[in-house]
């Protein structure tokens, strides 16, 4: 098998997830053991949810082409006893581990939003692997359209925290979420609590608007503060005060 000649005659330091994601293909769970040993089950959905799954799931060819080898080569030398990244690298693929089952659970639920925010949880663990995983115009690419969310309420704590703490005199400090979500999932956050059926509609983007917001909020987190509303309460806010302060008195005579 492929697997047999890759890793055993030829001796690449790689996976065989790969070979056997080509042989079976679909949407297919692979259980490897310590051993090597693979077992192979398909996860059952439904035509249309199979449907939809491909319909929030896009692949982009990037015009690039790298060898694994040298990726993997350098996860490996990082593994090893006594060096710098071992721990980083270590707890990144104990992370990307524990996020197969949550994988498995989005798909079979059918929750494919929530397929999406694991893959960026992904993505984001995949490159504390190796300093070669991603380049700096693929990060570009990826971070476009995504903004960082905060709820007001949550900004003025920290003002107030500022007028009675010296620290912050004479200091700047950025304020956010430390979390980045793309326009659709606002969209779907959204849609989750109005039930509208109002389908987004995709348009080119304003001249001037900011393709990425991330806020770094490491000085404020080290005077104490932290974002404490979500973004699904802080929407859920916002929805309650639009309804009884704006939409109410609009509807007065």
């Amino acid at each position: 098998s492929a697997c047999e000649i890759e890793l055993k005659t030829l001796g690449k330091g790689i996976g065989k997830q790969d070979q056997y994601m080509a042989v079976f293909g679909g949407l297919t769970v692979l259980d490897i053991a310590r051993d090597g040993a693979v077992a192979v089950r398909s996860v059952p959905v439904a035509a249309g949810a199979f449907s939809a799954f491909v319909a929030n799931t896009h692949l982009y060819y990037t015009g690039l082409r790298r060898d694994s080898l040298e990726v993997l080569a350098d996860q490996n030398t990082a593994l090893r006893a006594r060096h710098p990244d071992k721990s980083r690298v270590t707890e990144s693929l104990l992370a990307i581990k524990a996020l197969g089952p949550r994988f498995l659970a989005a798909v079979e639920a059918e929750d494919y939003d929530a397929f999406g925010r694991l893959l960026h949880e992904h993505w984001n663990l995949k490159k504390q692997l190796s300093s070669k995983i991603t380049l700096d115009h693929v990060d570009r690419l990826y971070e476009m359209c995504r903004r960082d969310f905060i709820y007001v309420d949550d900004i003025n704590r920290f003002h107030l925290q500022c007028l009675t703490d010296a620290r912050t005199d004479g200091q700047v400090y950025n304020l956010g979420s430390g979390e980045s979500h793309s326009v659709r999932e606002i969209y779907t956050a959204l849609e989750a609590q109005l039930h509208t059926g109002i389908q987004p509609r995709f348009a080119a983007d304003l001249p001037g608007e900011a393709q990425t917001t991330w806020a770094d909020i490491s000085a404020a987190r080290a005077l104490g503060w932290r974002p404490e509303i979500s973004l699904e309460d802080g929407l859920r806010r916002v929805i309650a005060y639009l309804r009884t302060h704006v939409i109410a008195a609009e509807a007065r005579p």
